[in-house]
């Protein structure tokens, strides 16, 4: 088939819930490359080499944004870089909670 001339990577969704996981699938053409790195935010993430990595975000009590990137070795190449929304539930539902009571304030 002959040595791959990109990679591309994919999260299962763009944007994410603290505290859940989010899949990324690298894909290529021609032959599958070798020496797979993962990377957030520019930090490699230690012992991910797989065509798959399960990224959990550290829990913080504000909405974050990453950035998620893949290289290969063999052939040198980089993927696209992918941006990662995380979710603050508890900051929305607080917010959304506050938002209804004044509604209901308002409607009475």
């Amino acid at each position: 088939m002959g040595a791959s001339t990109y990679i591309h990577i994919a999260p299962n969704n763009p944007a994410m819930i603290n505290g859940e996981n989010l899949t990324f699938t690298l894909t290529y053409d021609g032959d599958a490359p070798t020496g797979i790195k993962w990377f957030v935010d520019d930090v490699e993430q230690s012992g991910e080499t797989s065509a798959t990595f399960v990224y959990t975000p550290v829990y913080t009590a504000t909405n974050t944004t990453h950035i998620v990137k893949a290289t290969t070795t063999t052939p040198a190449l980089t993927s696209e870089t992918e941006t990662v929304v995380v979710i603050n539930v508890g900051y929305y539902y607080y917010h959304m909670l506050v938002d209804l009571d004044a509604i209901k304030k308002a409607v009475e």
